[in-house]
């Protein structure tokens, strides 16, 4: 019987393990460090496991890897490395949601050499938008087409059904903390075959528009750095090549002012004196005139309503800590209090890409794909539907030996892997949508 560990049981997980359940023939194991939350997203099935480890160090994961037939890591991202490591030496297949960059990156050698398929970034983004926009890129490049742009970008939002009398129409969906974070890693796109880098927190000065039947105008500012996937989806050079952040229209204009405050800034922390948010504001803009100062650095009425609404304006008292606590912890816990998704809350996964090519006739089109996930509660997500499902389908191909690939590092930008992928999800409810129009029509001159 074969075996497929998958190590930690956090938000991401449920529909993953509930999957393997139903549709792995063999036995699943489930690692986790609270063995009672382990234990339910078994729910008493006669093929799960689950097993309470404490990570201290990765070797007393090895016994568990070396008995799987498949390895899934869903553990922080800075677990990943060590857990892949041990996986190739042991010989075993990984499937991972996060990103194939810096350490693990680093492992290709060894896992071609060891024979050792690793498969990351297999979850919505990145993960969907890969597999959504290469199809196209390759059915495009079949019929000789040019492609000149392609941009993509995904949003983990809240339903609007559920947004009402919330000025910034968000909610939590997942990792707060990568939320107030976003925009400090390297962002770096093509444009006008370019290469633009943009330092913190220019991202958020670089809104776009972008359209849909699904959902209508969202906006988004790039996120991450771009140029990683000129070779993933076999580009050499491009006009365009932009990946982004969805938002429901207003947020990223808000958000822009409270990066530039400095509150989600990780190397500063709250001094004893401050004793309030709205001292901790006037401390970060050097007066006390907070919202006068907000309006000099560009902020609109409905910024400052926002940013009211938050609370970081108010007397109320800061959360005791232990210890000087760092400014975005601080708030953190506001917003985990403020953006705190309701039982009965509905989140959605949007993913929204484009694409501009030239045909062979001298048309030039844009086509416009896009993929709408909605969720049933606040614990059965659409985050997490879009995660785990991509990541358990991934699993169990290589389990049931219907994918075979060679040792090194993929993502799901090949056809072995985007093909079943994206068939099985539309089979599961996911709706994704596509439509074509022309740009404009020139003469090829002989």
């Amino acid at each position: 019987m074969k075996k497929v560990l998958v190590l930690g049981a956090g938000l991401s997980t449920p529909y993953l393990i509930r999957y393997l359940l139903e549709k792995h023939a063999g036995e699943t194991i489930v690692i986790d460090r609270d063995y009672r939350l382990a234990k339910s997203r078994i729910g008493g099935h006669l093929r799960g496991r689950a097993v309470e480890v404490s990570i201290t160090r990765p070797s007393v994961l090895e016994p568990y890897i070396r008995e799987a037939d498949v390895v899934v890591s869903m553990l922080p991202a800075f677990m990943h490395a060590d857990v892949i490591k041990l996986a190739i030496k042991h010989k075993k297949p990984v499937v991972t949601a996060s990103y194939i960059k810096g350490e693990i990156k680093e492992l290709a050698e060894e896992a071609r050499k060891a024979g050792v398929p690793v498969i990351g970034e297999c979850g919505a983004d990145p993960g969907i938008d890969h597999a959504m926009v290469k199809r196209k890129i390759d059915q495009l490049k079949t019929k000789g087409y040019k492609i000149r742009r392609v941009r993509t970008a995904a949003g983990a939002l809240v339903h609007p059904d559920y947004l009402k009398n919330n000025p910034w129409k968000y909610k939590f969906t997942w990792a707060p903390r990568n939320v107030i974070m976003a925009g400090r890693s390297t962002t770096a796109y093509i444009l006008n075959s370019k290469l633009h880098l943009l330092p913190y927190p220019k991202p958020f000065d670089d809104v776009r528009q972008m359209h849909n039947s699904i959902t209508g105008t969202m906006e988004a500012y790039p996120n991450s750095d771009s140029t990683r996937y000129l070779n993933w989806y076999g580009f050499s050079q491009i006009d365009e090549l932009w990946r982004g952040s969805i938002r429901y229209p207003g947020f990223i204009s808000s958000w822009r002012l409270i990066a530039m405050s400095g509150i989600t800034d990780p190397f500063l922390f709250v001094p004893s004196v401050v004793k309030t948010y709205k001292q901790l504001m006037s401390a970060l803009l050097g007066t006390e005139e907070v919202e006068e100062k907000l309006r000099e650095m560009g902020a609109t009425e409905d910024d400052i309503y926002r940013i009211k609404w938050l609370g970081l304006l108010n007397e109320e008292p800061l959360i005791a800590y232990k210890k000087a606590p760092s400014v975005p912890d601080v708030f953190e816990n506001l917003l985990r209090q403020k953006w705190k998704l309701n039982p009965n809350d509905r989140d959605m996964v949007i993913i929204q890409e484009e694409i501009e090519y030239e045909t062979t006739e001298g048309k030039k089109m844009l086509w416009k794909g896009s993929m709408y996930h909605v969720g049933e509660d606040a614990q059965n997500t659409a985050i997490a539907f879009t995660v785990g499902i991509p990541v358990a389908i991934i699993t169990r191909l290589l389990v049931e030996g219907k994918l075979k690939l060679e040792g090194g590092l993929y993502i799901p930008v090949i056809p072995e892997i985007y093909i079943p992928l994206l068939d099985e999800l539309q089979e599961l409810g996911m709706v994704f949508k596509e439509e074509e129009q022309l740009i404009e029509e020139t003469v090829n001159v002989p």
